[in-house]
Parts: structure tokens; sequence; C-alpha cells
């Protein structure tokens, strides 16, 4: 039972194959103004594994994009795309961002949820805050995206949070502080970061 989201929502996710169904299946269901709805887990069943191989250049494994929960889909326009399940504190499941696999192609290189709030969560910080302890630095290492959370993964660096983005809303402040003692910010050295 996970509620707040319609029936509808859990049909068009069997359907998630299908691009045309693709958008129904993120959408905004209205109303969530100030926190992100809960998804059913057979959304992220419904994702493939190919096409993965988009990353193993970069040395990542499938043990990795196996943790990672790595899948692959087309969107609503066609568009071949990675997707990585975005949960919320808890582990929940609260949406998907997309990266596109062709480089060359002219859409956007990511795509999230539509009702992804993203300045209301942090990536990766259900399992991250648990290294921190175990590890007991109470440190957090934030990065920008999910790719980032991977690389340092592959270091065994497994208290990492992303933000979704270039900035840190006071939302994700609030987060960083409530299960950190130290915050180390590795953003990219770019213009967007």
């Amino acid at each position: 039972g996970l509620s707040g989201t319609p029936q509808e929502f859990f049909q068009s996710l069997k359907s998630f194959s299908n691009s045309n169904q693709f958008i129904r299946s993120v959408q905004l269901f209205e109303g969530a103004k100030e926190q992100n709805k809960i998804y059913d887990e057979s959304f992220i069943q419904s994702l493939s594994k190919n096409r993965r191989e988009f990353y193993f250049d970069k040395g990542f494994s499938d043990i990795l994009l196996d943790e990672f929960e790595v899948g692959y889909a087309v969107d609503p326009l066609l568009v071949e795309r990675l997707f990585f399940p975005i949960r919320n504190e808890e582990g929940q499941l609260i949406g998907v961002s997309g990266r596109r696999i062709d480089q060359n192609h002219k859409s956007y290189k990511w795509i999230h949820s539509s009702d992804l709030l993203k300045k209301n969560i942090l990536y990766n910080l259900h399992s991250a805050k648990k290294y921190a302890i175990i590890n007991s630095t109470l440190e957090l290492i934030v990065v920008e995206g999910p790719v980032d959370c991977m690389r340092a993964a592959q270091y065994n660096k497994r208290n990492v949070v992303a933000v979704l983005g270039h900035t840190i809303s006071d939302v994700q402040k609030r987060l960083l502080m409530k299960n950190a003692f130290r915050i180390v910010l590795a953003f990219d050295e770019d213009e967007a970061g």
C-alpha cells in the first residue's frame, strides 16, 4: 500500500516500455507541492538492463550499475536513456532521472520525473548516511549527480550524495546538517558547477 498514488499511475508503470506511456508514468499528480510522491517499486523492475555498456568504458561494472539500479528505457521522443531511480532519505522511490545515451542527440542530456522536487532531496542519502555512520566519520561528500556518486563508489567512497544540479537548496542544507558533522563539496570545475 502506497498512499497518495492513483491507480492509473500503477497501470502506466506496467506499460512503461511503451514510449507513449512514459510521460504518464512520471507525471505530476496535482497537489504535490512540498513533498515528493512515493512510487510503486514495480517501476524499477519495468526498466531493462539493455545498453548499460554505455558506462563500461568509464569503468563501471554490472555490479555497480546494479547497486545504483541503473535501467534502460526509451522516452516519448524515442530517445534512448539510462535511468537512475531517485529515492528519499528513507529509501522510498520518488522518481527517476534519465541520461541520454546518444551524445549527439539534440534532446536534453538529463531529464527528471516531472513531479520530482529536486531541491527537496539528496540523491543516494538513504545509502550514504549508513556509510557515514559505519565509518564513524559522519562525513558526507556532496557531488552534482548520480554518475558522480557511482564514480566515488568505484573508489570505495560510499558516503556520497548528489544535489541533482549545480546549487544546494536550503532544504538540502538542512538534510546535510541533520545527517553529517562534516560536509565536503566536490563539484565539477566547469561553468555549470
